[in-house]
This record gives C-alpha cells, structure tokens and sequence, in this order.
C-alpha cells in the first residue's frame, strides 16, 4: 500500500525529490479525516439521529475510515507534492 514509483514513467519525474518528504502528508491526511468526521458527524445528526444508536454510528465511521485508508494515503501524497510542484506543460507550437 505504501510503495509508489520512483520517477513518473512519462516525464521522468522524482516522486521522492529528498528523504523524508512526505512527511508534511501526514498532516495534509489528518485534515481530510476531520474533514470527513465532520461531514460524517452532520449527516448522522441531520437524518439518523432518531433512527440509529450513535453506537452504530460509531463503529461505522471507524469501519469507513478504515476502509478509505489506502485512499486517504495517496490522495494526501499526491495534494503534497502538488503544492510544491507545479506540472509543466509543453506547448507544440
């Protein structure tokens, strides 16, 4: 789950520009799932609060978040290297 290529296979592109870079990912990876506590939590206050144990609700959010923990890893990856490099595009002219 945690392996990814080293260089792109287009443009040649390193993915791991120095060791320990993705370290700011972590947290980048903390604020979606807060995110989607928060997103998570409203839903279940808005339209099962009376219908649905917050027991259940409970054990369901952690099984989602389990469940999108692969997700959750690349997506935070990819917004971090984003946010330092920008793609270059060539212009066929």
């Amino acid at each position: 789950m945690t392996t990814m290529n080293k260089y792109c296979p287009k443009c040649n592109f390193n993915f791991e520009p120095e060791v320990g870079y993705y370290y700011g990912a972590m947290f980048v990876s903390y604020v979606l799932n807060v995110a989607l506590f928060v997103i998570a939590t409203v839903v279940f206050y808005v339209f099962f609060e009376d219908k649905v144990n917050s027991l259940w609700y409970m054990v369901g959010y952690v099984f989602l978040t389990f469940l999108l923990i692969p997700v959750l890893f690349r997506l935070s990856r990819s917004m971090w290297l984003h946010v330092f490099y920008k793609e270059k595009r060539e212009v066929n002219s």
